[in-house]
């Protein structure tokens, strides 16, 4: 059954990207976890910026919570300092001991869509606020 699902579901991711429209040339590089997959990410025009959309992946028989979020980073050309977004992902399907299966999507905003060299989108567990450490921190 595992193996007659797998071309439905590529079937269906790929008419998906045929209705969201043009597929931007923007490179999209994702660094996939133990915990969570991440893969088929595009970048598509919106009137507002980029809309960065893909997919994630959890192991087959996973039963402990998954937290966290995905951090998206746009490097731009010119010096100029990254678009940062952070976004969840939304829990698509749970066919019984499969993978658990779901989509995200992050809008970077910006006038200017062609200055945007390459996105990076890797999962954190935990909020970016634990993840920082401040000069302030050191001086406690």
């Amino acid at each position: 059954m595992k193996a007659a699902a797998a071309p439905a579901i590529m079937a269906a991711l790929a008419l998906s990207a045929c209705m969201r429209g043009l597929v931007l040339p923007t490179p999209v590089f994702s660094t996939s976890a133990k915990q969570l997959r991440i893969s088929g990410a595009r970048a598509y025009p919106d009137r507002r910026g980029v809309l960065i959309e893909g997919q994630v992946w959890r192991p087959a028989l996973a039963s402990y919570p998954l937290w966290g979020h995905l951090h998206v980073v746009a490097s731009l050309g010119g010096g100029r300092p990254p678009l940062v977004v952070d976004t969840k992902w939304r829990w698509s399907s749970r066919p019984p001991r499969s993978s658990w299966f779901g989509s995200f999507s992050a809008l970077l905003r910006t006038p200017e869509p062609a200055r945007i060299e390459n996105v990076r989108i890797e999962y954190r567990p935990a909020p970016d606020d634990r993840q920082v450490k401040t000069e302030r921190d050191d001086q406690e």
